[in-house]
């Protein structure tokens, strides 16, 4: 599946794929998004984010319970 995003520096295509996280005790399916046209980091979808809790510090990114 293919995902196309507005951003300022113009249309960015990305790839996805289906994955099964494991966070805790909880087991959630999300997206992967993968950007097509250059190497880059993957990035989980927002689905996967609306249900954890994370702490974001300066040095730090924590999932908290």
């Amino acid at each position: 599946m293919w995902f196309r995003f507005k951003t300022l520096n113009g249309c960015l295509t990305m790839k996805t794929a289906k994955a099964s996280v494991k966070v805790g005790e909880k087991k959630m399916e999300t997206c992967v998004f993968t950007p097509r046209d250059f190497n880059g980091k993957n990035l989980v979808g927002l689905d996967l984010i609306k249900k954890i809790r994370l702490l974001l510090d300066d040095k730090y990114t924590c999932i908290m319970k």
